[in-house]
């Protein structure tokens, strides 16, 4: 593995656990029942929905990511962890995590 390779790859797991906190706090105000880690192409997570129905939903750090990932699973929700805005400013790691859980909660209402 590359460099370049284990950068993206520390950098899809630390947005994945962004997402997790992000899903536990979606759990803790009742917007979600539960949820479950999945790794498996186009999926990272299956979110079950207070009226049963389940979610599954994808992870991306990077809008390139996200862009590839509509195009070859159209029907899988995505959100995109930002890690920087247009000024190369870093979010502290609460308001990462709120921004996600926004995302998140989209995904939910157009689902």
């Amino acid at each position: 593995m590359g460099k370049q390779d284990r950068h993206a790859f520390r950098k899809g797991k630390r947005s994945e656990l962004v997402a997790l906190q992000a899903l536990q706090r979606l759990r803790l105000e009742g917007v979600i029942r539960d949820f479950s880690f999945r790794d498996e192409p186009g999926v990272d997570f299956k979110i079950q929905l207070p009226d049963s129905r389940e979610m599954l939903l994808q992870v991306k750090s990077s809008h390139a990511g996200s862009t590839e990932h509509r195009r070859r699973y159209q029907k899988v929700p995505c959100v995109i962890v930002r890690y920087g805005d247009r000024q190369g400013k870093t979010p502290d790691p609460d308001t990462l995590i709120e921004n996600v859980r926004e995302s998140i909660r989209d995904c939910i209402e157009s689902f």
